[in-house]
């Protein structure tokens, strides 16, 4: 199970580790959560599945027609690991939009991914950038293959900002990844010139066969991708994917064909989570425990403590406000479990929390019937317009389905793996749902649980989960689906699929 430590100790611990992954680099602290994936480097040259590829392309299929545009387009090659530029986009469109209807169709992407040539090779990185030299040349080369980004443009200042074409200066800097040895200049040239011979070749043999048509390949060396086709490359630099993170079953539901199912009808088994088992070895998360009277440090810990732990969270819980507030700062994600009487010092808490959230770290709010959400309902009343309120009679098990309609939850990352979802003992409402949207309605018809999400927020704010029925923290804990859900839902505030979109560092802060 998670260990309970003191407060000071894992403060210490925690600002050590994340100071090393997120101290800005975004190249490295990328290759060092690889590692702990895999164990090796060579994780990001690990080619998708055909069922990684269909879990990204649902993520941007919002209304599930079996087509992303253009601009969707971007998110997926993020999400894939590519850090293609905006033109980059377009010509991959034209490439793999067979039918030229302005979109791609699942099969066409598919087919466009399935030719990618992934090459097992070491890269620069096994040199473990240690060095300082090499630091700052990582730094550029990211600073390179996130043009294009939305994050790394609002980053930079007009000076610095850079078009969307190539850079002559940056490109000996891209090549160390091959022959991190020998002189940049020449290893560029052999590289420039390298895909005209190719280029060349496959049009003679076009002349030579015109009844065979050729299949345009795109081949990975040195972590860049090409597209070679007629007089054209494109070259993008391949990261973490969100494949390394998400499972395949990411977003399904009653779709999902288990071996074997539990007694509440759910799959039974981790890897149907959101989550990789392991996978967030570097992500910490505080637990505020403000209802301690009811479930204690050491029941947390055996429940929701640890499920957290088996997807490879550091778990650190208090249920002091001002140690998890003075160290609040030093975490990827933060849980408040409210207790029944406003924060003994809440400008301080209020702030603390708030500014937390707004530079790019996501928040639970775990409530239940009133007053307990007293602790957190001013900051939700500010930043959102609503609160908790009420007090709603459940104790039932939702189903999968419609998020506004009664006794059932909608179909969401939060919920993969679910298909049905035990409620909580008693819950209270949110007072507005105007800006809250909607994922559960209890079983009495009000909603029970909502989160908030881009476009909604602004670009550097973190996700927020609201859950009105903490009870199944402790009560009925076994029962349907609440150690998946729990998993889930720390899994989705850190919001990867998001910064990876973006551009942005997969941890840390996002800073306006």
């Amino acid at each position: 199970g998670v260990i309970v430590e003191n407060m000071e100790t894992r403060s210490t611990t925690v600002k050590r580790d994340i100071k090393k992954a997120s101290r800005g680099n975004a190249k490295k602290a990328r290759g060092e959560m690889a590692n702990l994936l895999d164990g090796k480097r060579d994780r990001q040259s690990k080619k998708p599945s055909t069922a990684d590829i269909e879990m990204i392309f649902r993520m941007f299929d919002l209304n599930k027609d079996g087509h992303i545009d253009l601009d969707e387009l971007e998110g997926v090659l993020r999400n894939l690991g590519f850090r293609p530029t905006r033109a980059q986009v377009a010509d991959i469109m034209k490439e793999g939009d067979t039918n030229q209807n302005g979109t791609l169709e699942l099969k066409e992407f598919i087919n466009l991914i399935n030719r990618i040539e992934y090459k097992e090779e070491e890269e620069a990185e096994s040199d473990e950038l240690d060095g300082s030299d090499e630091e700052e040349e990582a730094d550029e080369v990211e600073e390179e293959n996130d043009s294009g980004s939305d994050y790394e443009e609002k980053k930079r200042s007009p000076k610095k900002k850079r078009s969307a074409s190539p850079r002559k200066k940056a490109s000996p800097k891209k090549e160390r990844s091959k022959s991190p040895r020998k002189s940049p200049k020449k290893s560029t040239k052999k590289e420039q010139s390298a895909p005209k011979k190719v280029v060349q070749k496959e049009v003679e043999k076009e002349k030579a066969n015109p009844e065979k048509e050729e299949v345009p390949q795109m081949k990975r060396a040195d972590s860049i991708l090409k597209l070679e086709r007629s007089n054209s490359q494109i070259a993008m630099t391949r990261g973490l994917s969100i494949s390394d993170y998400y499972t395949s079953y990411a977003g399904l539901h009653d779709e999902i064909q288990p071996s074997k199912k539990d007694k509440y009808n759910n799959p039974e088994g981790r890897e149907y989570d959101l989550g990789h088992e392991g996978a967030f070895q570097t992500f910490t998360i505080v637990v505020g425990l403000f209802c301690s009277q009811y479930l204690s440090k050491a029941q947390f810990d055996q429940n929701a403590g640890a499920a957290l732990r088996q997807k490879g969270f550091n778990v650190t819980v208090t249920t002091d406000q001002k140690e998890f507030i003075d160290n609040l700062d030093i975490y990827d994600l933060a849980w408040i479990v409210s207790g029944n009487t406003p924060p003994s010092s809440p400008d301080a808490f209020y702030k603390a929390v708030k500014d937390f959230n707004l530079t790019g770290r996501g928040v639970c709010f775990w409530g239940d019937n009133h007053p307990w959400a007293a602790t957190f309902n001013p900051i939700l009343k500010d930043m959102f317009g609503f609160e908790l309120i009420g007090d709603t009679p459940a104790g039932r098990t939702l189903k999968v389905g419609e998020a506004k309609k009664t006794g059932e939850f909608g179909r969401h990352l939060l919920t993969s793996g679910l298909t049905t979802l035990f409620e909580g003992i008693t819950l209270s409402y949110p007072s507005s749902t105007e800006k809250l949207q909607v994922l559960a309605t209890s079983t009495d018809g009000r909603p029970c649980v909502g989160y908030i999400d881009h476009p909604d927020l602004p670009m550097h704010q973190g996700r927020i989960v609201v859950d009105t029925g903490f009870t199944k923290l402790y009560n009925n804990w076994d029962t349907a689906g609440t150690a998946r859900y729990v998993r889930n839902v720390s899994v989705w505030l850190l919001g990867i699929d998001y910064r990876l979109r973006i551009g942005a560092p997969v941890q840390g802060k996002l800073n306006p």
